[in-house]
């Protein structure tokens, strides 16, 4: 009697022990899942965080750039490639006088205030770091929740792209003027042919160098028509103009690589937070979708 409920004990146990080596390898396995499941659900969050931060980034230097008290420089690159294609004495001209007189108003009125600059970036920096945590927030399951305050807010101080010297650059710009009444005198003399010059700067050329050379090349009289080189004449206003034009551009115009890399910093956070939180399944196209509009 005890042998026969032994082996009904252990033919009844037999089944129970494999349903629960089953259980065990399906849990593991489900484990596996569940993990793979979330790290992807992660790395899609990130991504999203990322472009988020990049599209709400250029809305937000946009913003900045439409400001009435944003300094907006006149595009100087454009103007040279559009002089440098021209042959129209009169339009060469129009532009060099156009860049000169801006550059002399720029001048006068004396540096951009860095510190008021600085206070509005980083108040139009501050609205878009509400959008980003709200963005975050719809990733979240329900119930799961983040600490907002992981996202600093927004502490920088912008510069411009050139710390040259106000006065320096007048003493420059003085020096570029008077070549350009040279180079005036030249293109009555010679015409079309002598607008462009031999060959162009040299970036690396410090200010003050640029501002010995000019010098030196006013200093030298221009002979008119019996000038052996009238190109020297040329060469040296189109090194100053250029000098002086792309300088006072940079010194007009703010480093907003603070402000990109507040935006980068801030997807980093929030990607960092989000790490072993329950986040909804979603697709590229809702991660896209969910970033805040324009309107919002």
């Amino acid at each position: 009697m005890n042998n026969d409920e032994n082996v009904r004990e252990d033919g009844a146990g037999a089944p129970a022990g494999a349903e629960g080596l089953a259980q065990a390898i399906f849990s593991a396995d489900e484990m596996k899942r569940q993990a793979t499941l979330d790290r992807e659900r992660e790395e899609k969050a990130a991504a999203g965080l990322r472009l988020a931060s990049k599209v709400l980034c250029s809305r937000a230097i946009d913003e900045l750039k439409e400001c009435e008290s944003w300094p907006t420089p006149p595009d100087f690159d454009k103007l040279m490639r559009l002089l440098d294609k021209s042959m129209e004495v009169t339009r060469v001209r129009e532009g060099i006088e156009r860049e000169l007189a801006w550059c002399e108003k720029f001048l006068d009125a004396g540096t951009n205030s860095c510190e008021e600059l600085s206070d509005k970036a980083m108040q139009v920096c501050a609205a878009y770091r509400r959008q980003m945590v709200e963005y975050a927030t719809k990733m979240l399951a329900p119930g799961e929740a983040f600490d907002e305050g992981v996202v600093a807010e927004p502490s920088f101080q912008l510069e411009p792209l050139s710390n040259a010297s106000v006065d320096v650059l007048r003493e420059l710009l003085g020096e570029v003027c008077t070549a350009y009444a040279k180079f005036c005198r030249v293109l009555s003399d010679n015409g079309p042919f002598s607008l462009h010059p031999t060959s162009y700067l040299d970036e690396d050329v410090k200010l003050a160098e640029e501002i010995d050379y000019l010098r030196e090349a006013n200093a030298k009289p221009y002979y008119g028509p019996l000038d052996d080189d009238p190109m020297d004449h040329v060469d040296a206003f189109w090194e100053g103009f250029i000098k002086l034009g792309g300088t006072c551009k940079d010194k007009a115009t703010m480093n907003l690589t603070p402000v990109l890399s507040y935006f980068s910093t801030m997807a980093d956070e929030l990607s960092h937070e989000l790490i072993d939180k329950k986040l909804r399944g979603t697709d590229e196209i809702s991660l896209l979708n969910a970033i805040p509009r324009d309107e919002e």
